[in-house]
């Protein structure tokens, strides 16, 4: 049985035992009718909406994973080392070689008929080393994920089950001879809510991210993942090896990574709701009701003292209800009885029926000494109480008188310390505002004069620098006349100096392009009249380079020369043609004689 269920039961019985009586009746109704537009109310809770892309991405990807770990990929790591013959366990092919490279492993030569035996011998161990990078991978992606869903599980599952309730009561109740004053007011926040974890709405929500971090927690702690998290821990970004890139589970799995070390959002919201019932349903304010007449009856119970005489009353009722009720069993018995004996019947219903009374007046036996009992001692604790109540009645009334004393020498100190206080106040307050005066009009002096003197050495300031810049800028135009002037001369020199420079490099140029004209005509003369022999060779890059400027000097001067001579001959030929016509036409011209014929 949960709080709720044993709330909810006590509740109802407390509902039956005062539903009786007509004067509780008409007290509790005006209770509940008193005020009620003052009773209120508001209930906040979180809905939460969880996205289920990432859920899917992170199911669908496990399943690789697990693949991925059902591979327990690893290699074989080599130890070797060279021990004494005895200590070898095993003998490999790595042994024999490593001896055939170290003879002098071997420290005695073997008699006829003996093996050889080397003093020592190298001995290779294989061992599977499961810390390769791709396991690595797996075990740092496995970890991102357990804290990637335990995040967002626990945030989710704190949201759904936080509960916050506000009540607000506040009652004015007029019934007969009472007049209640009621106010309430109560603030109550929790979380982890048993009744909001089981009614949020995301219950299969949550059972299912529940399930896949627990699924992520059992691919951490098996065997192999167990043995990679002794190495040390990968740290992005990751580097894609051949497995990673081709093997279709791990492909898988690094899509799952890049997934998630990419998401960016929570992956749920949470949107608070509220709730107000302002005024109450009849049947909430019947209940707030008996919490009202409650609280009265415990503040009347415990701020009279009358606890004893409700607990005696209290036996006193239980006793009697009681004895009504082994009267209405012994009464039952005898119509049974009698209803048996009349009708020939069996006795056995009797006889239980019987038993049963016995029974319990058996108990009511053992319970009424006990409460005798009890009652005697409770009478006689009453009494030694009342008796010490009486005694300490008399010390409080004693202790209240010396407080009352006490209080009224207090008071009349009081009054006298506070109008000494006023009075020295008053003091301090003229002296203050004598000297407040007095500071004022001295700062004011102060101020003045400050101002004065700060004006005048302000003017003469302004004046110096006025005088300062005026010098600057005379020293200043001077210097830049004289630095112009010299900006002058110096150009017309650099510019003396590059016509000067200009003329030499024509003139050089001048005469390179004539020496490499006459070596050319030198080479061509010699060339023609067959000067040249095997000691002219011009194949080295100088030679060659000097040898075909000249070619080109020689071929720009005859084009030149052969442009001028061609013109003179096309002149030439010209006017000869010209002179042959003319001469042509003198001689064909005819006589008189042929005129006038």
């Amino acid at each position: 049985m949960n709080q709720l269920d044993l709330f909810y039961r006590a509740y109802k019985q407390y509902k039956k035992e005062t539903g009786e009586g007509s004067e509780y009746s008409s007290f509790h109704d005006a209770v509940a009718e008193a005020d009620i537009n003052g009773d209120n109310i508001r209930i906040e809770y979180n809905v939460c909406t969880v996205e289920s892309d990432w859920i899917d991405a992170i199911e669908k990807g496990l399943v690789y994973v697990e693949k991925a770990i059902r591979e327990e990929r690893q290699f074989i790591r080599s130890n070797g080392e060279v021990v004494p013959v005895e200590k070898a366990k095993h003998v490999s092919k790595d042994s024999v070689v490593h001896l055939a490279r170290h003879s002098n492993l071997i420290t005695k030569e073997p008699e006829e008929g003996e093996d050889l035996l080397p003093e020592k011998i190298y001995t290779v161990e294989k061992l599977s080393d499961f810390a390769v990078y791709e396991n690595r991978f797996l075990y740092m992606l496995l970890c991102y994920l357990r804290d990637f869903i335990s995040l967002r599980y626990n945030k989710i599952m704190l949201a759904a089950s936080t509960y916050k309730g506000e009540l607000t009561v506040d009652k004015t109740i007029v019934h007969r001879w009472s007049r209640i004053n009621y106010s309430v007011k109560m603030s109550e926040e929790k979380t982890n809510d048993p009744y909001l974890t089981e009614n949020n709405g995301i219950k299969d929500v949550l059972e299912h991210i529940n399930l896949l971090l627990k699924v992520v927690v059992q691919l951490i702690n098996t065997p192999l993942m167990q043995e990679t998290a002794k190495a040390a821990m990968l740290k992005p970004p990751i580097t894609k090896t051949n497995v990673l890139k081709m093997n279709q589970n791990f492909k898988n799995a690094v899509e799952l990574y890049e997934y998630v070390s990419a998401y960016v959002g929570d992956g749920y919201t949470i949107t608070k709701e509220t709730k107000v019932f302002s005024p109450f349903r009849e049947d909430v304010a019947d209940e707030f009701a008996d919490i009202v007449m409650m609280n009265s009856f415990l503040t009347y119970e415990h701020g009279l003292g009358i606890e004893r005489q409700l607990k005696l009353e209290y036996d006193r009722e239980e006793l009697r209800r009681k004895e009504e009720e082994s009267q209405r069993q012994k009464e039952q018995l005898l119509k049974l009885k009698k209803r048996a004996v009349e009708k020939s019947g069996s006795l056995e219903e009797y006889a239980m029926l019987l038993e049963k009374r016995n029974k319990k007046l058996e108990d009511d036996s053992v319970m009424l000494t006990a409460a005798r009992e009890e009652i005697q001692k409770l009478n006689e604790n009453t009494e030694k109480l009342n008796k010490i109540i009486s005694e300490k009645d008399e010390d409080i009334r004693l202790v209240q008188e010396q407080r009352t004393a006490e209080r009224l020498a207090a008071e009349r100190e009081k009054d006298e310390i506070k109008t000494k206080f006023r009075k020295e106040i008053g003091e301090m307050n003229e002296q203050f505002d004598l000297e407040k005066k007095q500071l004022t009009d001295r700062f004011f002096e102060e101020k003045e004069a400050l101002q004065q003197a700060f004006s005048d050495e302000k003017e003469r300031l302004d004046e110096a620098c006025r005088q300062a810049v005026a010098n600057a800028e005379e020293k200043i135009s001077a210097n830049v006349a004289e630095c112009d002037k010299k900006i002058v001369e110096m150009n017309e020199k650099v510019s003396a100096a590059d016509k000067q420079t200009k003329d030499t490099l024509k003139q050089y140029e001048d005469l390179l392009e004539k020496h490499r004209l006459v070596s050319a005509r030198l080479f061509g003369m010699r060339q023609k009249y067959g000067l040249i022999d095997g000691s002219d060779d011009m194949s080295a890059e100088p030679d060659f380079n000097e040898l075909e400027m000249q070619y080109k000097s020689f071929k720009t001067y005859f084009d030149k020369q052969w442009g001028v001579a061609k013109g003179k001959i096309r002149k030439e030929v010209f006017f000869s043609k010209k002179k042959t016509s003319d001469e042509e036409k003198t001689d064909k011209k005819p006589t008189p004689d042929e005129n006038e014929q």
